[in-house]
C-alpha cells in the first residue's frame, strides 16, 4: 500500500497541470464616423456622433448638451458604437 501511496504522489508531481490557458483573439475595431449612432454601457441610445478628432474624441448632442467622449471609452466593433459609461456619465464630461 505504501508503494501505491509513494508512485501515486510521484506520478501527480510530475503531471503538468491540467488547466487551458486560452486568448482571445484581438478585437478589430473600425474608425469611427460621423452619424454613428453611440450606445452606453446598458445599451441605451445615447446620441449620433457629430465629430470625430484626430485623437479619436467624438463628440456627440446628449439631451441638448454637446459632450465629447475620449477615444478611451469608445469601441466600435462591427460597425456598432459604443461607451464604457452610463449615459450620468458620459454627460459629465461636457
Amino acid at each position: 500500500m505504501l508503494r501505491f501511496v509513494i508512485i501515486a504522489a510521484l506520478t501527480l508531481a510530475a503531471t503538468p497541470a491540467l488547466a487551458v490557458e486560452t486568448t482571445a483573439a484581438p478585437v478589430a475595431t473600425a474608425p469611427l464616423r460621423h452619424g454613428q449612432v453611440v450606445r452606453d454601457v446598458s445599451g441605451a441610445r445615447l446620441g449620433a456622433i457629430d465629430s470625430v478628432a484626430s485623437d479619436g474624441t467624438i463628440g456627440l448632442i446628449i439631451d441638448g448638451d454637446y459632450v465629447r467622449l475620449p477615444a478611451s471609452v469608445v469601441t466600435n466593433v462591427d460597425g456598432k458604437a459604443q461607451t464604457s459609461l452610463s449615459k450620468k456619465e458620459a454627460k459629465a464630461l461636457r
